[in-house]
C-alpha cells in the first residue's frame, strides 16, 4: 500500500533509529540471568589468574637472566664480590618462580644460584 515501504517505527538497516526501549531490552537479553553473568565473570577471573601465574614464570626467567649477567663476570678472579649482589636477585627470582604455575623459571634461578654459590665457596666468600 505504501509503495512497498513499511510504515510506523519499523526501520530496517538502521539500528540507531530503533526505539530506545527495544535497544535497552536487547542489552538485558544479552546479559542473561544473574547466574550466567556470575559464571561468565568467574571464568574471566580464572583466566586472568592463570595468565598472571604464567607471567610470574616469565618474570622469574627475566630475573634469572639478569642475575646470570651479574654471575658470569663474577667468575673472574677478584670479582667474586659481585655474587653477593646477584644472590638477593636470585632469591627474588626463586620466590616468584615458586608462585608461578610452571617450574622453568624457578629451576633456571636454581641453576644460577648453584653457579654463584660454587664460585663463592671457591673464592672463600669474598674474592
Amino acid at each position: 500500500v505504501n509503495g512497498g515501504k513499511s510504515g510506523g517505527s519499523q526501520t530496517r538497516g538502521m539500528p540507531f533509529m530503533r526505539p530506545l526501549s527495544k535497544s535497552i531490552w536487547g542489552v538485558f537479553e544479552r546479559l542473561g540471568t544473574l547466574g550466567q553473568l556470575i559464571d561468565r565473570l568467574s571464568l574471566e577471573t580464572v583466566r586472568c589468574c592463570s595468565h598472571i601465574t604464567h607471567m610470574f614464570n616469565v618474570l622469574s626467567y627475566i630475573i634469572g637472566i639478569i642475575s646470570l649477567v651479574i654471575v658470569i663476570p663474577a667468575t673472574i678472579p677478584f670479582l667474586g664480590w659481585a655474587n653477593w649482589i646477584a644472590l638477593p636477585l636470585i632469591v627474588i627470582g626463586l620466590v616468584i618462580g615458586q608462585i608461578s604455575s610452571s617450574d622453568g623459571g624457578r629451576n633456571f634461578c636454581l641453576v644460577v644460584l648453584l653457579i654463584a654459590a660454587v664460585r663463592l665457596m671457591i673464592g672463600g666468600g669474598i674474592i
